[in-house]
C-alpha cells in the first residue's frame, strides 16, 4: 500500500467520530466484521442496503481514518463508483460527485515522482478524474529509468488500455527492441492502437514495408473492419438526410478514401488472410490490383474472378 494511503486523513464531521472503537476489543471486532463484509458487499454486483447503511457519505471518513488496513478496498469503491457505472450504479449512499471529491484531494496529495507505490497509485485514480489524460507525457517522464523499468510498463499498460493518442502507439512501438517474443509485443500494442482507433498512417506505413506478414494481418484486418463500418454509417447516413449533414457524409466518404489507400500499401503481400481482408474493403477499382496476390490461393483467385465478373456486367 502507498504510504500516501496509510497518511491520508479526512474531516470527519458525523456523529460517529466520538466513538473510539479502538478502545474497546469487543466494539473493535464487531466495527472490524461489519466494515469488511460491507465494503465487500459494496463491490460485488448486489451491493446490499445493508452494507449502503454501514457504509455512506456521513460515516465513510469515519471509517476511512479508523480502519487503515481495508483503506485500499474502499478506494477501489470509490474509483469504480467514479468511473465505469455498470452494477456500481446500485451503490446509492455514494454518489459519483462524492467518489471524485474524494479521489481529487486524494490525487492532490500524491508526489510526482519516481516511486513505485505512488505511480501505481496515481495510475489507479488518474482514470476517475481525467478524460483524454496525457499519457504521453508519462511515458517520456518514465521511459529513461534504468533502475526501475517497472515504473514504465505501469504507465505502458495503463496507456495501451485507455490512450486513444496515436503519438503513444509509434512511441511504444520505437521502444520494442529487436528480440525474442518482440513480434507478439508488436501485436499487442498493434491490437490496442486499432481498439482506440490511434493508428497512425505512418505507423501503418512502416509496417506494410518491413514488417512480418503476421503483423500485416493484424493492421490490414484493422483497416478492413474499419472500412466496413463506417460504408455501414455512410449508407444509414444516406437514407437519413435530416439526421445528417451532407458534408458530414462527404468527411466519412474521405475517411474511408484514406483507410483504402493504406491499404492499398499491402496488395503485394501475398498473405492468405491479407488478401481476404483486402478483397472485403477495397472499392471495384482498386480490385484488379489483387490479382497477382489472390493467383496463389485457388479459391480467393476465383472469388476475386467472380466478384470483377459481377462489376462488369
Amino acid at each position: 500500500m502507498s504510504s500516501i494511503i496509510d497518511s491520508y486523513t479526512v474531516v470527519d464531521e458525523s456523529s460517529v467520530q466520538g466513538l473510539n472503537v479502538n478502545d474497546n476489543p469487543y466494539l473493535r471486532e464487531v466495527f472490524n466484521y461489519a466494515v469488511r463484509n460491507a465494503v465487500s458487499s459494496l463491490d460485488s454486483y448486489w451491493s446490499s442496503e445493508d452494507a449502503q447503511k454501514i457504509i455512506n457519505e456521513y460515516t465513510f471518513p469515519y471509517i476511512w481514518n479508523n480502519f487503515k488496513d481495508i483503506r485500499t478496498s474502499l478506494l477501489s469503491v470509490l474509483i469504480k463508483k467514479a468511473t465505469d457505472g455498470g452494477y456500481h450504479s446500485r451503490v446509492k449512499s455514494i454518489s459519483e460527485d462524492f467518489a471524485k471529491e474524494f479521489l481529487e484531494n486524494l490525487y492532490n496529495e500524491i508526489p510526482v515522482d519516481f516511486d513505485l507505490s505512488n505511480n501505481r497509485l496515481r495510475i489507479s485514480v488518474i482514470p476517475s478524474l481525467f478524460e483524454g489524460y496525457d499519457y504521453m507525457r508519462e511515458l517520456n517522464r518514465t521511459s529513461l529509468l534504468e533502475d526501475n523499468k517497472e515504473i514504465f510498463g505501469a504507465w505502458k499498460r495503463v496507456a495501451m488500455e485507455r490512450s486513444n493518442d496515436s503519438n503513444v502507439y509509434d512511441f511504444l512501438w520505437s521502444k520494442i527492441k529487436r528480440a525474442k517474443g518482440a513480434t507478439d509485443l508488436k501485436k499487442q500494442l498493434l491490437d490496442a492502437a486499432i481498439n482506440k482507433d490511434a493508428l497512425s498512417a505512418s505507423l501503418i506505413k512502416k509496417i506494410a514495408k518491413s514488417s512480418p506478414k503476421s503483423l500485416k494481418r493484424v493492421v490490414v484486418s484493422g483497416i478492413s473492419r474499419k472500412v466496413y463500418e463506417q460504408r455501414r454509417l455512410i449508407r444509414r447516413m444516406s437514407e437519413n438526410t435530416l439526421e445528417y449533414t451532407a458534408d458530414e457524409v462527404l468527411a466519412l466518404q474521405k475517411n474511408v478514401a484514406t483507410q483504402e489507400e493504406l491499404a492499398m500499401l499491402f496488395v503485394g503481400c501475398d498473405d492468405y488472410s491479407v488478401v481476404e481482408s483486402l478483397m472485403d474493403c477495397l472499392s471495384r477499382d482498386n480490385l484488379p490490383w489483387l490479382m497477382p496476390a489472390a493467383s496463389g490461393h485457388y479459391w480467393l483467385s476465383q472469388r476475386l474472378s467472380r466478384t470483377l465478373e459481377e462489376n462488369q456486367s
